[in-house]
């Protein structure tokens, strides 16, 4: 009898052992669970992946809505994320305000099975992410001005370089297409309002391996500021352009022989015509070095103006709830100036809505290397 009761309570006794270890170790996993729903951490992936892009911008026009603001998303420095009920993205923006590149941060909750979405809060970080440590590390103001060695692996070495892959690419004649391989050395320097790099890439093409030395002042197409054809065996086009060469506008001449019926084009000449047509009689009518600085009374019908105009209607459209689109009917009045390296329009336009004219009075910046931005705009009412 006294063994029965002796295995009964040795049976009782484990039973209780075996509770309290599950116990803790529902515990355990209970504090396990509980730690990682809080924790913040690196998105997987990169950081602008498809989604992350996608998250960022809608940051954006969610704020531009509630602030009444006109932010342009430009791209994400950085992206963490937080298990909650769903999930909160943290988010490190770069955008565009005015011209002008700016940081600020996200927070953006996500409920994926309800088809939720909501921006938490959207905050200034700080300014002036125009340059990374590449290129600020010729900065104007510090002690060691010039050329300075900067890491291959910097995100803006990488952009330059792939862009001077790209450029080269289009003037080759050759079908395989240039691969960049590995930037060997890089310098930077900042010059005035711009950043210049001198790379040294090794590029691929084919099984060929080739080395360049590039600067990022390989020319960039604005316009066509005027063309002319001559009839020969198929055509002759002479073509003046505008082109970008180190953010600075400079004037080329060009010839192109097209012969259309053997799908044949190729480059006669190009040669250099004149400097800095940065701006058309607008705003140089407001040259920081001329007789009459400030504002002045520009001609409606210039095409800078009306460039500026059209600008300006994308721009309110993009901000507009309805669903009928606004059209530019006359630009009415128009001045411009010259501010440091921008031009500044301040226009009045006329503008239709479905049935209804409505004007606008809006001012509209023109940088150096020729992008407008909507500054400010507001409904004229005489």
């Amino acid at each position: 009898m006294k063994k029965v009761i002796s295995v009964s309570v040795l049976v009782l006794v484990l039973v209780l052992l075996c509770s309290v270890c599950e116990l803790g170790h529902c515990l355990e996993r209970s504090s396990v669970l509980q730690m990682r729903l809080g924790g913040i951490h690196d998105c997987k992936g990169s950081q602008n992946s498809a989604e992350i892009d996608s998250l960022a911008r809608f940051a954006v026009q969610e704020h531009n809505k509630k602030a009444n603001s006109l932010l342009e998303f430009a791209r994400v420095l950085k992206a963490k994320e937080q298990v909650v009920a769903g999930k909160m993205y943290h988010l490190t923006l770069e955008v565009i305000d005015a011209g002008k590149k700016k940081i600020y941060e996200a927070k953006v909750w996500v409920k994926p099975w309800m088809n939720f979405k909501e921006l938490q809060e959207f905050k200034h970080a700080h300014d002036d992410p125009s340059f990374s440590q590449s290129d600020l590390g010729a900065e104007r103001d510090g002690h060691e001005p010039g050329w300075k060695a900067v890491p291959t692996d910097d995100p803006e070495v990488q952009d330059a370089a792939n862009h001077a892959v790209k450029s080269i690419q289009k003037r080759s004649n050759s079908l395989s297409p240039y691969e960049l391989l590995e930037v060997l050395l890089a310098k930077a320097k900042v010059i005035e309002d711009y950043a210049r790099f001198e790379l040294l890439v090794k590029l691929r093409r084919g099984i060929k391996e080739e080395k360049f030395r590039v600067e990022n002042s390989l020319l960039e197409f604005a316009r066509v500021l005027k063309a002319k054809e001559q009839v020969v065996a198929g055509k002759m086009y002479h073509l003046t352009l505008e082109v970008i060469d180190a953010g600075k506008k400079k004037i080329y001449e060009a010839k192109v022989w097209v012969k259309p019926w053997m799908n044949f084009k190729e480059l006669q000449e190009f040669k250099h015509a004149h400097d800095d047509p940065s701006f058309s009689q607008s705003d140089l009518g407001a040259e920081r070095d001329g007789h009459e600085p400030g504002w002045k009374a520009v001609p409606t019908d210039d095409p800078e103006v009306q460039d500026a105009a059209n600008h300006a209607v994308k721009s309110i459209q993009k901000r507009s709830n309805s669903l009928s689109p606004y059209e530019l009917l006359e630009v009415l009045l128009a001045k411009a100036k010259v501010i440091e390296d921008y031009a500044r329009f301040e226009l009045l336009v006329k503008l239709r809505r479905g049935i209804k004219e409505e004007k606008f009075r809006v001012e509209v910046n023109k940088n150096i290397e020729g992008k407008f931005f909507l500054n400010q705009f507001e409904q004229d009412h005489s």
